[in-house]
């Protein structure tokens, strides 16, 4: 790999659609009622969908839907083919996958997706799509996003987006240079995926008392959730804590910095949230979103949440956590609550939350072998996150031509 070069001058610019030979190389997807549920046969030619990209890696996959070979005639002009590089053109915006050799010979494409076939142009379909998956054309994006409704782009835009390549042999050679660290991601990934379901077997079988550590085994108690915890109910009256502690409840990312627009200007009727306490947003638990405080610190927490605390001479805070990221606690959310179009799940409903509970000696050594599995596993999403901020800094190295690929001696020799 070598800096910026002579080589640099034979880098072509222009539109993607000149690029590829033509708009009929660029397609999206049917109007909404050219294709509806009602379509869908339970065997045929698949439609992809935003569900099925990249469910095995960089390709398109997972479980698909299909239409007849009748109705995807009647699609013609919005079908994908082995090769073609999938983008995303509405809800999660940044989507990008190839469709793979096998095991169809022709897709349609669903209303939200867009196709790009590179096929007999001057671009190398792998390095089509490690352009599309770049931050270069992620900018584009974000500047061309149609932000009316839900978030997208259309046609025209991926149309006339600016692409900058070299000559065939170069770009192969950056597409193989990049496959690489894909490649290393994808196993990575695999790990995490295969750790995750093991660690998940194991929490559930710990949790419910089906696998015991160390211990001969006895009967747990049943108790309610409510008799070994405590509703928080006590304000920032004083406001003694300020803006910067207050929280929001975030699903995957747990209890976050809540944004300025959301929280109010009083902050004395904010709740105050001890460390290792839990809060949740009554409308939103059934959907999962409850976090522990893991900030070593007070932090605030809408007057609206509800909040508590664990008696730890009963059930450990530790413990909770491991539990309430469970099928266990999550069945129960689901059928819990009151109201209409939106359910509410107040503290007293947590009474009839019923877990068989271990003596604290027991969930101690429970919580010290999930947190052992729980490292393991942030160990290698640490380093998958590595391998793809590294991959990023070349992408935009080698796609925008300040680094160029060599050629092996024999190769450049051959050529």
């Amino acid at each position: 790999m070598s800096m910026r070069s002579s080589a640099t001058k034979q880098w072509h610019t222009c539109k993607l659609v000149e690029a590829v030979g033509g708009p009929r190389n660029v397609v999206g997807g049917p109007f909404g009622s050219n294709l509806v549920t009602a379509d869908y046969v339970s065997s045929g030619v698949p439609v992809i969908r935003g569900t099925n990209m990249k469910r095995t890696g960089r390709f398109v996959g997972g479980e698909f839907v299909f239409v007849s070979e009748e109705k995807a005639k009647q699609l013609e002009s919005n079908a994908a083919l082995p090769g073609d590089i999938i983008v995303t053109q509405r809800g999660t915006m940044g989507q990008v996958s190839i469709v793979p050799q096998n095991p169809y010979p022709h897709y349609v494409l669903s209303q939200s997706q867009m196709a790009v076939r590179a096929k007999g142009s001057e671009l190398d379909p792998e390095y089509l799509y490690q352009f599309l998956s770049s931050a270069v054309f992620e900018r584009y994006i974000n500047i061309s996003t149609i932000q009316t409704g839900l978030p997208h782009i259309n046609l025209t835009l991926l149309r006339d987006a600016p692409i900058s390549f070299p000559q065939t042999q170069l770009q192969r050679r950056i597409a193989e240079t990049l496959r690489n660290w894909d490649d290393g991601i994808e196993k990575i990934d695999r790990l995490i995926a295969a750790k995750g379901i093991a660690f998940d077997h194991w929490s559930r079988g710990l949790l419910s008392g089906r696998y015991r550590i160390g211990r001969r085994r006895t009967n747990w108690p049943s108790v309610a959730l409510t008799e070994v915890a405590l509703e928080v109910t006590a304000r920032n009256g004083s406001n003694r804590i300020g803006i910067d502690a207050v929280m929001g409840v975030n699903k995957l990312h747990g209890m976050i910095p809540m944004k300025e627009h959301v929280r109010a200007a009083d902050l004395s009727r904010y709740k105050i949230v001890r460390p290792e306490a839990f809060a949740y947003n009554p409308m939103r638990l059934n959907i999962g979103s409850i976090a522990q405080n893991s900030h070593g610190h007070d932090v605030l927490v809408s007057p609206d949440y509800v909040a508590f605390e664990t008696d730890s001479d009963a059930l450990l805070p530790a413990y909770f956590d491991h539990l309430r990221r469970t099928s266990i606690w999550s069945r129960f959310v689901k059928c819990a609550g009151s109201g209409g179009v939106r359910i509410r799940i107040y503290y007293e409903d947590l009474r009839d939350f019923v877990l068989d509970l271990p003596p604290v000696d027991e969930q101690a050594r429970i919580v010290e072998a999930l947190d052992m599995g729980r490292r393991e596993i942030a160990v290698l999403e640490r380093q998958r996150d590595a391998l793809a901020k590294q991959k990023r800094g070349l992408m935009q190295k080698l796609l925008t031509g300040e680094w160029t690929v060599s050629a092996p001696k024999s190769q450049e020799a051959a050529e």
